[in-house]
């Protein structure tokens, strides 16, 4: 049992994938090289799924890399503004004047702070495996209930 449980655990990290998604939406899957994700680098080392070597790509078309367990590896740090109470992505057009900004070196350091994620920004829907079920279930519940009171 212990044998099957290792191989399942090997199998998934092994499939498991990091993400590059772009500012105009593409989202690319495979593996990141860690080192080259510095503050002062101008590209980002990428080896996409299928392909045998790496490529670079220029961060100033990237949006955010994100690994395969969901962390945030690029842009490196948030910027809160303290007059919405939002944190940002650094790399955003929406960030506030210089006068409102504060920089944190995570989100985790953002949030206890009290800070919370913009919604532009970061994924902030609720982590619910079937999200677009639930939805037509509370929609379907409220016509039932809307339909019985009248």
């Amino acid at each position: 049992m212990k044998k099957t449980i290792y191989l399942l655990l090997l199998t998934s990290l092994l499939l498991s994938q990091d993400e590059i998604i772009f500012k105009e939406g593409k989202i690319l899957k495979g593996e990141v090289d860690r080192n080259s994700i510095v503050e002062t680098t101008t590209s980002i080392r990428f080896k996409p799924k299928g392909w045998e070597v790496f490529a670079f790509y220029n961060i100033e078309q990237i949006n955010f890399v994100r690994a395969w367990n969901g962390k945030l590896l690029f842009p490196i740090g948030v910027v809160a503004n303290t007059k919405s109470d939002f944190y940002h992505l650094p790399n955003v057009k929406h960030l506030p004047s210089k006068v409102y900004q504060r920089k944190y070196i995570n989100n985790k350091a953002a949030i206890e702070a009290g800070f919370l994620p913009c919604h532009a920004c970061f994924d902030t829907h609720p982590q619910i495996s079937d999200y677009a079920l639930e939805k037509q279930l509370v929609k379907a519940t409220i016509l039932q209930i809307q339909d019985t009171n009248e």
